[in-house]
């Protein structure tokens, strides 16, 4: 599969910049850390609070 067609989910902020730095799109889980601690961008396409079973279905279509 390649980094484009990935979907990573991350609590942490390391995390989500190796997978920006890989060319995945994240999607983070705020567990241990806030919203304000990670650095936003076009690979973050959202919070796991955004998310419904609906939007993750579209996504994974």
């Amino acid at each position: 599969v390649s980094p484009d067609q990935c979907i990573v989910f991350e609590d942490a902020p390391k995390g989500v910049e190796a997978a920006k730095n890989a060319g995945m799109k994240v999607v983070v889980i705020t567990t241990m850390h806030r919203k304000e601690e990670f650095e936003p961008g076009p690979h973050i396409i959202g919070f796991i609070d955004d998310y419904t079973d609906d939007l993750l279905a579209e996504l994974f279509s």
